[in-house]
């Protein structure tokens, strides 16, 4: 086994070629050793690897090829023309006494048209090219070019050429050795051939321009971009989403990247322009992938919303885009500021609705809508924002046999307004005296509808709870009586109470007392504030209250309302007899409060007497009986 080292200066690159002493191709004369050797002295063989040549009297291919870099990092090999039957370059041909090469210099081509003349390698970049154009090195490039243009015409018909040529060429030209070698032997091409290979022409520049531009409905720059993001209702949610300042400047990168599109080059020449980096528009050549900001404001209608108006989308696709908007107000003004947004809302079909409308019959879109907001502000609570959408939960209690029929209503006032929902697991909880509840649990789709209705609906800013803000829903009070019924209901039966012991109706709220003695006043049913919420304590509001009826599905409260406007009709001026006196102290000695006498002396008697009262004939009795003994 033995080693030639290559030359340092020469084109295939540095390195070492092994050969074992059996695979040589074939013997050498005396005269061709001698041309290696003269060659090869030139490149620095030691007198011990000449002699050695010499002395075996074989050879390989001392020359290796390899490939040879013509683009500005990565291009290497693409502009070989060599063919692969022609015979190894050797320097076997003598040429005026000195070793020549074989002439194989390859015929330069943009997109297949064959390059005679520099002015038309200038005409091409110009009309196809011409994101080239303000490249530094585009002087220098078609000055070499040119260069190799010249040799193309000088060597093309000539069979071979020595390295003194070259080496005057270098000289000449100012074109490495190295380069002027490869481009006669070996049918390199120079770099900017590459180039325009791997670059992008103007039209294919301006074909992925209209290709996005198709896609982003007229949205094509940033001034498009932030008016229509300020024509959506949601803009402040997006404005909260998560990395929000960053997918900002994605979309400001995005449209200088269509702005760079159309001159077309090099991927390093459109980042340059574009002022972004290279590889983010590698990327977006390959996979034409939309920023999410743009996405959301290429789905926003152009046309400007009416004065007082935003867009909203009904509808969010398993791909999270935004469909269907609708102008929605911003302020409720009339009932018909409601209806446009309803009309455009679609039914959901399921069996949980036809089993529900089969139950308890069919609401009308309007109603049942009224009553889903009684839910929202009683015992519903909308989930944690997602984006620009939001969902609502609802929690009853298990202890209510009715507790179910009231899921079902959600669920299907949900519905009627195009919006999913179901039921979840229970819910136990532990309190603290040891006993347990079980909390039945429904909870809707995340959809956008319901930012509308927790914003300008209900006054709710989002990350604030009704709990301790209460809402603001004075437009209510405008609604047709029937909507102000509805909304009453879903209220009721989800804070509302009926009691027989306290001989009074009403909701139980901490913050909304003023506006729910307001709505039930425009009822025609009289109502009280206190401390724990509002209060029905006279005769005919609570016959009035009853008749509504304040509750739908919370039956066993509304049952009770109807036996309290009963006892309210059975209440009597008449003193207490004998024997009801001593009714009440039997029962106040045995631990009963007023309240349960009251509901025993009127379900197992038939005399109703209000709490007050029964406080009043204990207390006189009492003193009586104190003052016998």
């Amino acid at each position: 086994m033995f080693k030639i080292r290559e030359s340092d200066d020469s084109p295939e690159g540095l390195g070492e070629t092994e050969m074992s002493d059996h695979e040589h191709l074939r013997l050498l004369t005396p005269k061709e050793c001698d041309v290696i050797i003269r060659e090869f002295n030139e490149q620095f063989l030691t007198p011990d690897e000449r002699d050695r040549i010499v002395r075996e009297h074989t050879t390989n291919h001392i020359l290796g090829r390899t490939d040879f870099e013509t683009d500005e990092k990565t291009m290497t090999s693409q502009n070989k023309h060599v063919d692969p039957k022609r015979e190894p370059d050797h320097p076997h041909k003598r040429l005026r006494g000195e070793a020549a090469y074989g002439v194989n210099v390859g015929v330069p081509e943009v997109r297949g048209v064959k390059i005679e003349s520099i002015d038309q390698l200038k005409k091409i970049i110009g009309c196809d090219f011409p994101g080239l154009s303000d490249r530094k090195d585009l002087h220098e490039l078609l000055r070499t070019a040119e260069i190799h243009l010249e040799l193309l015409q000088e060597y093309r018909n000539r069979d071979s050429f020595s390295r003194k040529e070259t080496l005057r060429l270098a000289n000449k030209t100012g074109v490495s050795h190295e380069t002027i070698k490869a481009w006669l032997r070996n049918a390199i091409t120079p770099r900017i051939y590459t180039m325009l290979r791997n670059a992008l022409t103007a039209k294919e520049g301006r074909t992925k321009l209209e290709g996005l531009q198709r896609k982003l409905n007229g949205v094509t720059d940033l001034e498009e971009f932030d008016r229509r993001l300020g024509h959506f209702y949601l803009e402040e949610e997006v404005g909260r989403l998560p990395n929000h300042e960053e997918d900002r400047e994605l979309a400001r990168r995005f449209f200088h990247f269509m702005q760079a599109l159309p001159n077309g080059g090099l991927l390093s020449d459109i980042a340059r322009r574009a002022g972004v980096p290279e590889h983010e528009v590698s990327l977006r050549l390959r996979a034409p992938f939309i920023p999410r900001l743009i996405r959301i404001a290429s789905s926003i209608p152009a046309e400007t919303p009416e004065l007082g108006k935003k867009w909203l989308p009904l509808k969010i696709t398993k791909t999270r885009r935004l469909q269907r908007y609708v102008q929605v107000p911003l302020k409720i003004t009339a009932f018909k500021d409601i209806l446009s947004i309803l009309e455009r809302t679609r039914r959901l079909r399921s069996p949980e609705l036809d089993y529900y409308e089969q139950h308890f019959g069919r609401m009308t879109k309007q109603l049942a809508f009224m009553y889903l907001l009684g839910i929202i502000v009683s015992d519903g609570a909308f989930g944690r924002a997602a984006g620009v959408s939001t969902s609502i939960w609802l929690s009853a209690s298990k202890k209510y046999s009715w507790s179910k029929d009231f899921g079902r209503a959600f669920s299907y006032s949900l519905a009627r307004i195009g919006i999913f929902s179901k039921q979840y697991e229970d819910n136990v909880q532990e309190r603290e005296n040891g006993r347990t509840s079980v909390i039945q649990v429904w909870r809707s789709a995340s959809v956008p509808l319901l930012c509308w209705i927790r914003k300008t609906l209900l006054g709710l800013r989002t990350g604030t709870t009704k709990g301790k803000v209460g809402f603001q829903a004075d437009w209510i009070l405008q609604m047709p009586y029937s909507w102000r019924v509805a909304f009453l209901q879903g209220v009721s039966d989800g804070d509302g109470f009926a009691s027989i012991k306290a001989f009074s109706a009403g909701i139980c709220t901490l913050t909304n007392q003023e506006f729910l003695m307001r709505l039930l006043n425009s009822l025609g049913i009289e109502a009280f504030s206190v401390k724990s919420g509002v209060t029905v304590r006279k005769k005919e509001a609570i016959r009035r209250a009853g008749q509504l009826p304040m509750f739908r599905h919370a039956v066993a409260r509304q049952s009770r309302l109807v036996e309290l406007a009963a006892m309210f009709d059975s209440v009597t001026r008449k003193p207490a007899s004998e024997e009801e006196i001593n009714n009440i102290m039997v029962l106040h000695n045995q631990g009963f409060s007023s309240g349960q006498i009251t509901m025993k002396l009127w379900r197992e008697h038939g005399i109703a007497r209000r709490p007050g009262v029964i406080r009043k004939i204990i207390g006189r009795t009492g003193k009586k009986r104190n003052a016998r003994k």
